[in-house]
């Protein structure tokens, strides 16, 4: 079954506005606060990364975002970067240590991606859906450990609840703040 591109535009503002509520309501990461050799400054806008691993039951996925933030507004989408592997995550339930190998892969990317002097200040998270819901709790658990000790070795910005599953309410959110994304009614209220 082919799936629609208007489905992947979806999961991609999906992502983006799941990452935007994270950097708000969890890190509360202020660009200001930054050190001046963190900021990038480009006419007055601060450009900043961030950066989403989605491990779904089929695939795990970078998302790279790359945004543009005037003074008092919004955060801006200006880039995204998005590769995929194969087979999912919950596909190492019985070879954990095998499931960093595919995560690095993908962490790759985002170091080509994102400029080295941000490395530091740039968030990394990965939230899993159907397939790690699918696993026995101990063997999901297992799998989002290891994911989380591999974040740890990477050079990125590494929140204690930066790996997590995402429930029915985190799914039904993100998807409500996509909607109102695509069609320009919320993020200036968040």
């Amino acid at each position: 079954m082919k799936i629609p591109k208007l489905f992947w535009v979806f999961a991609a503002f999906m992502c983006a506005a799941m990452f935007a509520i994270y950097i708000k309501w969890n890190l509360n990461v202020k660009t200001r606060d930054l050190p001046d050799d963190l900021n990038n400054q480009l006419d007055g806008e601060t450009i900043f990364y961030g950066i989403m691993f989605n491990a779904g039951s089929t695939g795990t996925r970078i998302h790279v975002f790359k945004f543009s933030q005037k003074p008092k507004e919004i955060p801006r989408l200006i880039h995204t970067t998005f590769r995929a592997i194969k087979p999912g995550l919950s596909a190492y339930a019985d070879n954990v240590d095998k499931s960093a190998e595919g995560i690095n892969e993908l962490l790759a990317v985002a170091k080509e991606d994102v400029p080295e002097n941000l490395w530091k200040s740039t968030p990394l998270v990965l939230k899993a859906t159907a397939g790690l819901k699918l696993l026995p709790g101990e063997k999901a658990q297992e799998l989002l450990d290891k994911v989380k000790s591999v974040f740890q070795q990477s050079p990125f910005l590494v929140g204690d609840d930066c790996v997590s599953i995402m429930d029915g309410t985190d799914e039904g959110i993100s998807a409500w703040v996509t909607v109102n994304f695509l069609t320009g009614m919320c993020l200036n209220k968040l």
